[in-house]
């Protein structure tokens, strides 16, 4: 994903990675933009506003925009408390993923058990 090409108030670049088919992040972007910007003026919060929905967080993509976000930190770029704040949702990500595929394997093995029940009683 390729980062956002806006620059951010205080003239430092936009760490964001920019939506898909477009070269700037949710918060630039001119439609979803105006859309954070009516929320606001209307007395709503960022969290009033819809979230595009992203691409599948795979390990090696969260362990990549960790790797950037601990660079960004280190520079300024990004405060603590929003490098906090990421780490701890990919970290949820990750840990949802791992009960997916805890949950893929128990379906697996509980196939696999029943067919060999199935076998076992034809015999």
């Amino acid at each position: 994903m390729t980062p956002c090409t806006a620059t951010r108030s205080d003239g430092r670049p936009c760490c964001a990675p920019a939506l898909t088919g477009e070269a700037k992040c949710f918060w630039h972007s001119a439609t979803t933009r105006q859309a954070m910007l009516q929320a606001a003026s209307r007395g709503g919060s960022r969290s009033a506003i819809v979230l595009p929905e992203a691409d599948e967080l795979t390990p090696s993509r969260a362990r990549r925009i960790l790797a950037g976000l601990v660079i960004a930190t280190a520079e300024g770029a990004v405060d603590a408390d929003t490098a906090r704040a990421v780490a701890y949702l990919i970290s949820i990500d990750l840990q949802v993923l791992e009960k997916l595929e805890i949950d893929k394997r128990l379906a697996a093995l509980e196939a696999a058990a029943a067919l060999n029940k199935q076998e076992g009683t034809k015999q």
